[in-house]
């Protein structure tokens, strides 16, 4: 009886030990799992002047501006542009650039151009956000909110301007961060007024670092910077690009320029110099050539890697929209976006 006890016990314990290596065995064999997301980028979109008369006039709507990438947008779990433009009734402009004749806005409604496209989140740093001061400013922020769309780049004061916006997404966590270098800098926010962030070398390196801390799995950073009507980035540019990804930063999707430059790959990181003008009434046909800049973010446990696909696009100068560039336009708008590997 005994005997057979012990025999027991030991088969029971066999049992256990086959069980325990079977599990051992999946867990070694799984392999990670992997995560995936896409993100639609844009230039600069401008509501404001005669690309609202236009529309208006036009259409009788604002819905029309880029309703034709929709389809694009659709494939993209997230897009992105730049809001260059207050969506604002205010009548009081900037203080310090009363004498400019370019103070643009916006009605309020002109939010439906981009919640009509699919525009998920805009970068709001930039030259133009603040045209009609801090009244304006806030009035944009707050018609960004109720029409849901997220921002990133200003705040009510600098301590929200300089936050990374973060998503979580498809398993991975992004981090949105927006500055801008380009006067005037009364439209910068402080301890105690609202604006947006100064692009400076100090300012990046603390928003990256944020960043970090908020465990983002990529880091993108949109630069409002450089030189206008130019095909190819300053050096001085180009440096500081490389300073952004060397602080930590994944990829930099530029604007301000209005046109189109190149794309470079660089220590692991993708800088974008300018994604030029996306709506915009600017006649010039270089300042028409744009691109949907399509991001496709790909995490496997610890490893990540990111890879970019253009979509060409034109502007209509008679209408103001834009829409996919097909046959020799696109062809050609591709030569205008060089990729240096």
């Amino acid at each position: 009886m005994l005997h057979q006890r012990c025999l027991f016990r030991r088969k029971k314990i066999y049992i256990i030990i086959c069980m325990v290596c079977s599990i051992i065995t999946v867990v070694l064999c799984t392999k990670p799992s992997s995560s995936e997301i896409t993100i639609a980028c844009v230039g600069d979109i401008c509501l404001g002047r005669f690309v609202e008369e236009t529309l208006l006039a036009q259409y009788g709507t604002y819905t029309n501006a880029m309703i034709s990438l929709q389809p694009v947008f659709n494939h993209a779990d997230i897009v992105v542009g730049n809001l260059e433009c207050a969506l604002t009734t205010s009548t009081n402009t900037c203080a310090t650039d009363k004498g400019r004749w370019w103070h643009i806005k916006a009605h309020p409604n002109a939010v439906r151009a981009l919640s009509s496209a699919g525009i998920d989140i805009v970068s709001i740093a930039n030259n133009h956000v603040g045209d009609w001061g801090k009244e304006g400013f806030i009035e944009t922020m707050k018609t960004l909110d109720e029409a849901g769309i997220q921002y990133f780049g200003g705040g009510q004061t600098i301590t929200a301007a300089q936050q990374p916006l973060i998503v979580r997404t498809n398993g991975i966590c992004i981090a949105f961060i927006g500055a801008c270098e380009i006067a005037p800098r009364e439209f910068e926010a402080t301890m105690t007024t609202p604006g947006t962030l100064w692009l400076t070398t100090n300012t990046m390196l603390s928003a990256i670092h944020a960043a970090k801390m908020r465990h983002a799995d990529f880091i993108i950073v949109f630069p409002h910077w450089g030189t206008e009507y130019i095909s190819q980035p300053p050096e001085r540019i180009i440096q500081f690009g490389h300073m952004i990804i060397d602080a930590g930063a994944d990829i930099v999707m530029g604007a301000h320029p209005h046109t189109l430059q190149g794309c470079e790959w660089y220590n692991d990181g993708l800088i974008c110099y300018s994604m030029g003008n996306f709506v915009f009434d600017m006649h010039d046909r270089n300042l028409r050539e744009t691109a949907v800049f399509t991001l496709t973010l790909l995490k496997k446990g610890n490893s990540k890697n990111s890879t970019l696909q253009l979509t060409p696009c034109i502007i209509d100068r008679s209408t103001c929209t834009v829409a996919p560039a097909v046959g020799d336009d696109a062809a050609i708008i591709k030569k205008h976006i060089p990729i240096i590997e």
